[in-house]
C-alpha cells in the first residue's frame, strides 16, 4: 500500500513500513520500540494516524527530563 500524506508533514520510510503492517494486519494501535501509533478511520474515508515518540528534552544527559510528543497524519486511503 502506498501512504500518500493528505495532513501533516514528513514520514520517515520506517514510519511509513510500521503503519503499512498496522494496517494490513488491521492493528488500531500498537508500540514498535520507542514509537506508539494509534489508527482511526475518518469519515471521509481516509485514514488518521497519530504517531507518539519518546523525547528527551534536553542534550539527553541521565536524570534529564523527557517528554512525549504525538503527531497527527491523515492519510489517503487506498
Amino acid at each position: 500500500m502506498s501512504i500518500k500524506i493528505v495532513k501533516g508533514f514528513h514520514l520517515t520510510a520506517t514510519e511509513k513500513k510500521h503503519i503499512n503492517y498496522l494496517l494490513k494486519n488491521n492493528i488500531s494501535e500498537g508500540k514498535i520500540n520507542r514509537t506508539s501509533y494509534w489508527i482511526a478511520q475518518l469519515e471521509n474515508g481516509n485514514i488518521q494516524v497519530k504517531i507518539g515518540k519518546v523525547q528527551s528534552v534536553g542534550l539527553g544527559m541521565i536524570g534529564e527530563q523527557s517528554g512525549f510528543k504525538i503527531e497527527t497524519y491523515e492519510i489517503a486511503n487506498g
